[in-house]
């Protein structure tokens, strides 16, 4: 006789999570791809600062804001000079900071000029002096210029040093100064875009994939009958197949590539429409499924009070278990 004849009709239902459980459980799981994606962008930048090419580089950029005089080093970074007087609190007084602010933008000229060309540094020269000579305090000009033909501060005004600072030469160095420094200092803007290609290509991707990877996949990988991610099993959730089953390897790994590759990944150079799109399937759909759960045919289901079968056998050996009758013993009366 057939053996499958004789199998019993087998029925398994479970309760769906409620959403907000499902949303927690999310939110947890995100806050451990996050820790971890920092833990992994510390490493990365590590590796790519030790880099013969990015030492060189970096090097050759903090030449550049050496010689310009527009920067200062200060608490191991570089910072703009204007950045550094209103921003750290110095105690320096308002008239050495505006002769240091002039000084440092002869240097910068004197700058271009001999590292660039003449031409470059003639044009930061008209622009200077036509910034300086347009800016007035109560309708008398900050600047002048004199017999010589040279902007000089106008002793007729009555701003004092800080207004001179604050509305004159810090906007000049913060808006046109530094923009002329990052056009036109040699390889500054080429060393730049190495150092945003390898942030954006070499960095953050490869990072943000693998902290997907082990938040979203590898936790499945010990949590096989559920498929649980530590977020899932913290709020007690598993994952089962279209046949309600556990989940095999196969198909859980393609699930995993298409979320951490296919939607996660490519969210970063795609607004994050990937991850939207996934997120309002789970949302709004009839089985409330994510993307990548629905071309898998996977669903959440509740585990607080059921369990998730390998296969149809395990069930049968349960449900045979629970019909058993245990033996009863019964000693006779004595009379």
């Amino acid at each position: 006789m057939d053996p499958e004849a004789k199998r019993p009709s087998i029925h398994i239902e479970y309760v769906r999570p409620l959403f907000h459980r499902r949303i927690f459980a999310y939110l947890l799981d995100f806050f451990i791809m996050l820790m971890l994606f920092g833990l992994l962008f510390l490493g990365a930048r590590a590796i790519g600062t030790a880099i013969p090419e990015s030492q060189k580089r970096s090097a050759r950029m903090n030449q550049a804001r050496d010689d310009s005089g527009l920067y200062v080093y200060y608490d191991n970074q570089y910072s703009l000079i204007s950045t550094y007087y209103t921003d750290h609190g110095t105690t320096t007084d308002n008239k050495t900071q505006l002769d240091d602010y002039q000084q440092r933008m002869d240097k910068f000229i004197a700058y271009i000029r001999n590292d660039v060309g003449g031409d470059k540094a003639d044009i930061i020269q008209a622009d200077y002096d036509a910034y300086l000579l347009g800016k007035d305090y109560q309708g008398v000009a900050y600047f002048v210029k004199d017999s010589a033909g040279k902007v000089t501060l106008n002793s007729a005004c009555t701003a004092t040093y800080g207004l001179y600072n604050k509305n004159v030469l810090v906007p000049y160095i913060n808006d046109h100064a530094e923009g002329y420094f990052t056009i036109y200092a040699p390889h500054f803007v080429e060393d730049t875009h190495y150092f945003s290609y390898v942030l954006l290509f070499y960095e953050i991707p490869p990072c943000v994939f693998l902290a997907s990877v082990l938040t979203f996949y590898v936790p499945g990988l010990f949590f096989r009958r559920g498929r649980q991610t530590l977020g899932r099993f913290f709020y007690k959730i598993g994952r089962v197949d279209s046949s309600y089953l556990a989940i095999g390897f196969w198909r859980y790994t393609a699930e995993s590539a298409i979320f951490t590759l296919g939607i996660i990944t490519l969210s970063l150079f795609t607004l994050a429409i990937p991850l939207i799109i996934s997120f309002s399937l789970m949302a709004w759909s009839k089985k409330k499924q994510g993307f990548a759960e629905y071309m898998l045919g996977i669903q959440d289901v509740d585990l607080t009070d059921s369990k998730i079968y390998w296969n149809f056998q395990e069930i049968e050996l349960e449900m045979a278990r629970k019909e058993e009758r245990p033996i009863q013993f019964e000693t006779p009366e004595v009379k």
